[in-house]
């Protein structure tokens, strides 16, 4: 070892680790830091499990079981509530058009995803949003076949104020679903405000 650096290291109260000089407070802290660290579960399979969305497990946790059944066929498991829905090929892609098609369910998934947040905004509001629908049209692109835009058209009660239209519609428009898409996707969201009893038709 460097007979100079250790006389160093004795004079001014230092550590020679790997033989560099370490400040022996700044170790300890370095030490207790880790200390705290090590007791939280670092391997993933040990982590506590909960049912909090906003937990990791919720990143792993499986949501749905699809199922090909031939002819174009597949059947949708929701694993939670066991709830099923079927896809069938469209006709103009090989397919009957017996069910919606998966490129329909994405359209759906806008307009529901847009319907379901605002009626949380809404429920912390105070306000009702029962009877409010959408129209969802889905306009195709080939080479490669694609969503080339979704035209969604939400229909919400005259009776709200301005004010509450305005959050109500930045709700719809930053909706999980909306932020997914890929940006090549165009939506064209629009908002109409008509009587309940239009609604409910």
């Amino acid at each position: 070892m460097n007979t100079t650096l250790q006389a160093f290291a004795i004079k001014n109260g230092r550590f020679i680790v790997n033989g560099l000089l370490r400040d022996p407070f700044k170790m300890k802290e370095h030490e207790n830091k880790y200390k705290q660290n090590a007791s939280f579960p670092l391997h993933r399979s040990k982590l506590p499990k909960t049912n909090d969305i906003r937990s990791m497990d919720s990143i792993t946790k499986l949501t749905c079981k699809v199922t090909y059944y031939g002819n174009l066929r597949t059947e949708i498991e929701h694993i939670d509530s066991g709830a099923k829905a079927q896809t069938d090929a469209p006709v103009d892609n090989h397919g009957m058009g017996r069910s919606l098609s998966p490129t329909d369910m994405t359209c759906a998934s806008l307009a529901s995803c847009m319907l379901t947040v605002m009626g949380i905004k809404a429920k912390s509001m105070n306000l009702n949003l029962d009877g409010s629908h959408a129209d969802v049209t889905k306009v195709m692109a080939d080479a490669p076949r694609r969503i080339k835009e979704i035209k969604v058209k939400i229909f919400l009660s005259e009776k709200l104020s301005e004010a509450d239209r305005k959050v109500l519609e930045a709700t719809a428009l930053n909706c999980p679903v909306a932020k997914s898409l890929h940006p090549d996707i165009h939506q064209d969201v629009r908002f109409e405000y008509l009587a309940l009893a239009q609604i409910s038709t």
